[in-house]
């Protein structure tokens, strides 16, 4: 019979073989495999984090991109459509209104002298008959807005027939809030590119007015209520066409060799060229900016949108630029 310390020691070198057949693992093993488990999770970790991040910043361009694009693709086709009047029509129709050259081949001159033919009468600086009118907002420091005739963009009804296919186009930005968002205590304030489109009839009695008047097509009062909903039946639109606007800036000139050196053209002369330039920022952005001094890039946190450079764009890293070049169909 072996001893009982015989025994003991067997039945441990049993158990321990037992142990490792069934796939037990020493102190030592289990602390190598906890820390390679630790960094490979790290690593994870940190693989997931810089995807959230890149996401993340996909996610507040995409929109930008995606409208800043749509943007700048519908108001190209609205000037591609443009129509103006001719002088030889602007003056035809101040032969035919006007009677009093009809009658005697001129006016008097302040009641005074002789007469004065009708044509040399009229102030070409401030003829404002054209059709087309743009602000390039250089004086208030503001963005530009333009409204301009283009042809229909469909068919005219039949209670429209016999008044042309033409349709006055305004494009202006405004300032207002937007009802509130999931998360937000308050409406957002926001900036926004206006794109309303006049009914054909509407047009047509604006265009006769401003012909035999030689007062402008477009009001004060219509960039003031550029938003209102039109008329019902009157075959006008009203849409936003880019949210998040930052900056909405028109410059139009006649010579491309003398563009850096041009005089901005007449509010009412339609240039042979035009540069629009359009930039957008982010829905995440746009909720910091509580005034309309912050959409400017100034205030509080208009920081956030020029980086300290509001002339230098390739820092502003939160909101994205567009620019077109684009020749008009005939100035005037």
């Amino acid at each position: 019979m072996k001893p009982l310390s015989a025994l003991s020691n067997a039945s441990v070198r049993g158990g321990i073989c037992f142990s490792r057949r069934c796939g037990g693992v020493t102190l030592v093993e289990l602390l190598v495999s906890m820390a390679v488990a630790s960094i490979l999770m790290t690593a994870l970790l940190q693989a997931l984090t810089s995807a959230s991040d890149s996401w993340t910043k996909q996610s507040r361009t995409v929109g930008a991109q995606r409208e800043g694009r749509a943007a700048m693709r519908i108001l190209s086709d609205d000037l591609q459509a443009m129509v103006t009047i001719l002088p030889s029509v602007r003056r035809l129709t101040d032969v035919t209104i006007g009677m009093e050259r009809a009658n005697n081949g001129g006016i008097p001159s302040g009641g005074v002298g002789g007469l004065v033919p009708w044509e040399e009468r009229q102030d070409q600086a401030s003829d404002n008959r054209t059709g087309f009118w743009l602000d390039t907002g250089v004086a208030t420091g503001g963005n530009s807005r333009l409204a301009f005739l283009r042809c229909s963009e469909g068919t005219a009804r039949a209670g429209d027939l016999g008044r042309g296919d033409l349709r006055l186009v305004l494009y202006a930005t405004v300032v207002s809030r937007d009802p509130a968002a999931s998360g937000l205590s308050s409406p957002k304030l926001t900036q926004k590119l206006i794109r309303r489109v006049l009914g054909p009839a509407e047009t047509h009695n604006r265009l006769r007015a401003a012909l035999a008047t030689q007062q402008p097509m477009v009001s004060d009062e219509d960039w003031v209520r550029i938003m209102d909903a039109p008329v019902a039946g009157s075959g006008g639109t009203v849409s936003v066409v880019a949210h998040d606007v930052v900056t909405f800036k028109i410059n139009g000139f006649d010579d491309l060799l003398l563009e850096r050196f041009a005089v901005p053209v007449l509010p009412s002369k339609a240039p042979r060229w035009m540069d629009v330039t359009l930039r957008l920022t982010n829905s995440q952005t746009s909720q910091w900016l509580e005034t309309e001094a912050d959409w400017r890039g100034e205030g509080t946190e208009g920081s956030r949108l020029t980086k300290g450079t509001p002339d230098v764009y390739l820092d502003d890293v939160d909101v994205r630029t567009y620019a077109m070049r684009t020749a008009l169909p005939g100035g005037s």
